[in-house]
């Protein structure tokens, strides 16, 4: 019988720790994140910025014409788990000529050096927190 009660309030207080390291929909807290995205120091002005954090969901932003980009992990402008982020960013000219595949395909031009592409390789991190949501990086 102590065995049932002792396994009881081992599941009660592991749920509880599972329910305060979210918020009430059962995902992950985050803070809004923006920032500006530019390469040789001019405004990139397209592309995609990723933040992968240590642990927890991914957050990704699009770049605007500005260089700007606001993240997203569940909705628009949510923004990113706090803690460390290794990122990425991909930008190209979108200008495909067919389909991948197809013939005469041409892959849209790269904007910046394909080691940005990845967050392993891009060399790019952030610590994201309560007191700083504004992050920006000069790509070079």
């Amino acid at each position: 019988m102590r065995r049932s009660a002792t396994r009881a309030a081992l599941l009660s207080s592991l749920l509880l720790a599972m329910i305060s390291a979210c918020n009430s929909e059962g995902r992950v807290s985050v803070v809004p994140v923006e920032g500006k995205v530019t390469y040789d120091g001019k405004p990139l002005t397209k592309g995609t910025i990723t933040f992968r954090p240590e642990k927890g969901p991914m957050a990704v932003g699009e770049i605007q014409p500005d260089g700007s980009y606001k993240l997203k992990t569940y909705q628009d402008g949510d923004g990113a788990v706090v803690g460390t982020h290794k990122v990425g960013v991909i930008a190209g000219d979108d200008s495909p000529t067919s389909m991948p595949g197809s013939p005469g395909y041409v892959a849209p031009k790269a904007l910046i050096p394909e080691k940005f592409n990845n967050p392993d390789t891009s060399g790019l991190t952030a610590t994201v927190s309560e007191a700083k949501k504004d992050v920006n990086f000069d790509l070079k």
